[in-house]
């Protein structure tokens, strides 16, 4: 059995399809036929899952991208205002983690209840 990179060494797209495909599994929904015998609340999930594979892989880049150069930077307005701000990465990641939370907490109320939620119920804790 071949050995699974680690996300660090994935790809973007790699790392939207690793998350899809452990979202899904989270939902018992591994095939696209499977998706399409899910009860609506179900399907109403995979659009979620999607935006949400997406959201972890752009708030891991901005991580990475504010890791490397810090969370602030300076700005120049004309000749005599100058300072220190936060940086656009740090505000892109502060939306983009407010709005993978909102989404995680749906996904959890629509988990369905015969489903291994755990990994889903201990984010919700978490997050409350």
């Amino acid at each position: 059995m071949a050995n699974k990179k680690s996300r660090n060494d994935m790809t973007k797209d790699e790392r939207i399809c690793d998350e899809i495909d452990r979202l899904r599994g989270l939902f018992k929904i591994k095939t696209k036929k499977e998706e399409q015998s899910s009860p609506p609340k179900l399907r109403v999930a995979i659009p979620l899952i999607n935006r949400a594979a997406w959201l972890r892989a752009t708030i891991e880049d901005l991580e990475k991208k504010i890791d490397e150069e810090g969370c602030v930077e300076g700005y120049k307005n004309g000749e005599n205002q100058h300072g220190i701000k936060v940086s656009a990465a740090s505000n892109a990641h502060d939306s983009k983690e407010k709005l993978y939370n909102t989404i995680m907490k749906q996904l959890c109320e629509l988990a369905p209840e015969n489903s291994d939620k755990d990994e889903l119920q201990d984010f919700c804790k978490l997050n409350k």
